[in-house]
Parts: C-alpha cells; sequence; structure tokens
C-alpha cells in the first residue's frame, strides 16, 4: 500500500516538473484560456449572420411542391 502511494506521488512530481520545466506557465495558460474565451464571443455575432444570410437570401425552400 505504501509502494502504490509512492509512486503516485513521484509520477505526479515527475509530470509536474516536466510541465513546468518545458516552459509552460500558470500565466500562458491562463493568457490562453482569455484568448479561447474572447475569440467564442467573436463567433457568436459571425454565427448569426451567417445564419441569416443562408436562411433568408441562399436558401429558397418555399417552393417545395415535390416535382
Amino acid at each position: 500500500m505504501r509502494m502504490n502511494k509512492f509512486s503516485k506521488l513521484a509520477a505526479l512530481t515527475l509530470t509536474g516538473g516536466l510541465v513546468l520545466g518545458s516552459g509552460c506557465s500558470f500565466g500562458g495558460l491562463t493568457n490562453n484560456i482569455w484568448k479561447g474565451f474572447g475569440y467564442a464571443l467573436g463567433g457568436i455575432p459571425a454565427n448569426i449572420v451567417s445564419d441569416l444570410v443562408l436562411a433568408n437570401f441562399l436558401v429558397d425552400d418555399t417552393d417545395n411542391d415535390g416535382a
């Protein structure tokens, strides 16, 4: 039981050391999170505009008589 806990602790320590030692920092992580959030917010108006254009101007499904 004791060896299992030690191996988990060793694996977590090694992983954390590799991540932080390779140039990854928490500041960069939060910066990427905020950039992604901003891109997602910017995509909302683009999606609304594209839905309006596709629904109202490009797709004409009013003449659907089956012919």
